[in-house]
């Protein structure tokens, strides 16, 4: 009964040991499982949200472009064609009229309506960014899930739709590239539980509808959460899910879940019980047979250090050993045993801790990786949320300046056809050689070798004498103290149009980690200038076609259009501010003379004399203008310091001055007359007009009774 009791008492402290430790394992594993796959959905999320916000912009920016607003199909095919070669993930991009017709694509279509379709039906409901549900594109013939924007003109109708195709292959691809252990799963649904996208084995899921048993419990009372379930194959696994809306209210447009297998999270746990039962049986074994021999003293007194160093053991102290000798007897082989025991304890707690270790650096790493992505998400929205990009350069160093620290960043864009750099944009630290606005020669800069190589290359604070030869403009950066540099391209449709230079004052400041983000970012960004250089070359050409139409082409002032366009804003602009104006109507003297009896050509040179003399007389702020025939008229901004006396002398000077220089055979005459507009008895613009004219007319009419 003794030696019983005292095996059962020596068991007892192994036992709980086990019992805990194998308990605690497969908690710890279930715990880590578990977060680790709300980590990796959160970090996809957070690319997908950031995708979504990107395409708004986008949409919504190419919405308002006049060739959209106008629904004209040649130069809107042009430009969804070019938008397409930006971004791989849409598979078209394409625009609908308010009927719901096919009139533009990136891709060859055949026109058709669509008006049923729902993200369709949406805008037109919402008037606002819409997301449909899988279908098999109308153009491309592949599965895709559409956004979609409206076009409305200026007093909010409803016009027409701009929309995208995401190509659901390549887009579900992006995320399926995420590191998952071995037999997880991915997958996205649409609104109506149709799998838009599954990893692993897409094409034997994309289109059917998903498990009833899923939808169910990705569409509980939490926007996010886990559960345990069996996948559409049969195993049992832990799936982290999220629920997405367009705005807060919104229903569901997309469900997103991660599955990891239940038998890859509890299989360490699992081996670590077996191992721990097997030594516990053993120990066991070897307790019971030693009880024979408890009758002597000396195991006793043995046996009592082997269960103080047990209780220990218990207590945590897994360093502690038995402390007796391995002799070739019973108590001795428990001794080794316990030992062995407590070894291995210590070596799995050992392994613990590396594992924790490990596993908060791959959490470091991932909420890194989450911040990287983050933070690029939102660079890319700054820059496709504007085509002038001007407007956002200061944003985007900002948000740069969090991945990678600098004291300068400078944006260098090749001139077309020359062998020069203009600093587009410069943050930071002042380079007088390197400020924005300015240009530099191509040959010797780092910027020429990121460009000719296309790739990324750091210059550190040992080089930059060292190599001072080879890159002949690096002076600048010693006298401004910076001692690091590095450079990335920006390559947009396989053409370098210039590079990304950041530089640091600290010594040997950026890793290779930095030029992969800086490559990441030119990448990201040199298609954003290239499109602003486009819209921006585009804008410029219709600013000139417009003031060509407002110019007469033969005097170079403005013509009738012109004229009445700008007078009409001022008119405006003098109503508001209290302002008083002057027009001036003008008529060239005796012009159908000149042209019957000297030819139209000397009747041109009048005419061009007489716009010469308008200049001289004017304010380069006044609005001067030919308006048809013999008949000119200038619109002087600002006539509270205008008297009339001084200004006729000084018209008559200027055209007397003009007759001594010009050998005519005439002299050139002009009759004019001034109306005063009063801001505070307002008149519409034909009526001021009309008074000036008939001013100018009573002066011709004077002239022509005195002879002159």
């Amino acid at each position: 009964m003794f030696r019983r009791g005292l095996v059962l008492l020596s068991m007892l402290p192994p036992m709980g040991i086990y019992i805990y430790s194998a308990w605690d394992s497969r908690n710890q594993a279930l715990e880590r499982e578990k977060a680790d796959v709300t980590r990796t959905l959160s970090r996809l999320a957070a690319a997908h949200e950031g995708m979504m916000a990107a395409t708004r912009q986008i949409l919504m920016t190419f919405s308002r472009l006049p060739d959209v607003q106008n629904l004209n199909t040649a130069a809107t095919n042009k430009i969804l064609r070019e938008l397409l070669k930006h971004n791989p993930l849409y598979g078209n991009i394409f625009i609908l009229n308010a009927e719901g017709m096919f009139i533009s694509s990136a891709e060859p279509f055949t026109p058709q309506s669509l008006k049923e379709r729902k993200y369709f039906q949406d805008v037109l409901r919402t008037m606002d960014f819409s997301a449909g549900e899988y279908v098999v594109g109308a153009a491309i013939k592949r599965p895709v899930f559409h956004l979609a924007y409206p076009i409305s003109d200026g007093r909010g109708r409803f016009k027409g739709v701009v929309g995208v195709a995401l190509d659901i292959a390549r887009y579900g691809n992006l995320f399926s590239m995420a590191k998952l252990p071995e037999g997880s799963t991915f997958s996205m649904t649409d609104h109506k539980g149709t799998v838009l996208y599954h990893f692993p084995a897409p094409e034997k899921y994309i289109g059917k509808a998903d498990t009833p048993e899923m939808i169910k419990n990705m569409s509980s009372s939490s926007e996010e959460g886990l559960f345990v379930a069996f996948g559409v194959d049969g195993i049992k696994r832990f799936y982290a899910y999220r629920r997405f809306h367009l705005k807060k209210d919104d229903p569901t447009y997309l469900y997103m879940r991660v599955g990891i297998q239940e038998e890859t999270v509890l299989s360490s746990s699992k081996k670590s019980l077996m191992i721990s039962g097997i030594l516990f049986c053993f120990a066991l074994l070897i307790a019971i047979l030693s009880s024979w021999f408890i009758s002597k003293v000396v195991i006793v007194k043995r046996l009592e250090r082997l269960v103080n160093a047990t209780h220990k053991l218990a207590q945590g102290e897994l360093t502690t050993r038995a402390g007796l000798s391995y002799e070739k007897d019973e108590l001795g082989e428990l001794a080794r045993s316990f030992d062995v025991m407590a070894e291995r304890l210590e070596e799995k707690e050992h392994e613990r801790r590396l594992a924790e270790e490990e596993e908060r650096r791959n959490r470091e790493e991932t909420e890194r990786l989450a911040g990287e992505m983050a933070i690029m998400a939102e660079i890319g929205r700054l820059i496709s949320s504007t085509l002038d990009i001007e407007e956002v350069y200061d944003r985007f160093a900002a948000e740069t300046r969090k991945l990678i620290p600098f004291d300068s960043l400078i944006v260098n864009l090749k001139k077309p056809r020359e062998d020069t750099l203009d600093v587009a944009y410069a943050s930071g630290a002042d380079i007088p050689e390197r400020r924005k606005g300015g240009s530099f020669p191509l040959k010797g800069s780092v910027s020429e070798v990121a460009m000719r190589t296309r790739t990324g290359l750091i210059v550190r604070s040992a080089d930059i004498l060292k190599k001072t030869d080879r890159f002949s403009t690096l002076g600048v950066n010693l006298q401004a103290g910076l001692l690091s540099m590095m450079g990335a391209p920006l390559i947009s449709r396989d053409e370098a149009i210039g590079a990304l230079v950041f530089r640091a004052e600290k010594q040997n400041a950026y890793t290779e980690q930095d030029l992969r983000l800086a490559e990441r970012i030119g990448a990201q960004i040199a298609g954003a200038i290239a499109n602003a250089q486009l819209f921006a070359d585009r804008k410029r050409m219709e600013e000139e076609i417009l003031e060509m139409s407002f110019r007469d082409q033969m005097t170079e002032l403005y013509n009738r259009r012109g004229f009445i366009t700008l007078a009409g804003q001022q008119i405006k602009a003098a109503n508001r501010a209290k302002r008083p104006m002057r027009l001036t109507f003008v008529d060239c003297d005796g012009l159908k003379w000149i042209n019957d009896t000297l030819g139209h050509e000397e009747g041109d040179r009048a005419l061009i004399d007489t716009a010469n003399v308008l200049r001289q007389t004017f304010r380069e702020s006044d609005i001067i203008a030919r308006l048809g025939g013999d008949e000119f008229a200038v619109l002087s901004i600002d006539a509270t310091d205008m008297n009339p006396e001084d200004f006729s002398k000084r018209l008559q000077q200027n055209i007397d001055a003009g007759n001594a220089q010009e050998a005519r055979p005439y002299k050139l005459a002009i009759s004019w007359g001034t109306a005063v507009y009063d801001p505070e008895s307002p008149i519409s613009l034909d009526e001021l007009m009309s008074s000036a004219d008939e001013l100018m007319y009573a002066q011709k009419k004077a002239k022509s009774k005195n002879g002159k």
